[in-house]
């Protein structure tokens, strides 16, 4: 998984990118578990970001067989506060 991106519930603002602070809440819903058989990675670009985000939960995620993943880099995985 390169440079992506999974969310639900949440849109991003007007940086284009989910995962920074000006996130908004677009609904409801949930990411229970992402699992990736390969690595996970973002970009050499800093300003970027990317990520498997939800809604008022924080969802699971393995690669590599079972590795638990909690973000690397300018990839995330996160909650957005809902309201």
């Amino acid at each position: 998984m390169v440079g992506s991106t999974i969310s639900a519930g949440v849109a991003p603002g007007a940086d284009g990118y989910c995962g920074t602070p000006d996130d908004q809440v677009a609904g409801t819903g949930y990411v229970y578990k992402v699992a990736v058989t390969g690595g996970i990675s973002g970009s050499g670009n800093s300003s970027e970001t990317f990520g498997i985000f939800a809604v008022n939960s924080v969802p699971y995620v393995t690669y590599r067989r079972g590795r638990i993943f909690l973000g690397s880099g300018n990839v995330l995985v996160a909650s957005v506060p809902g309201p």
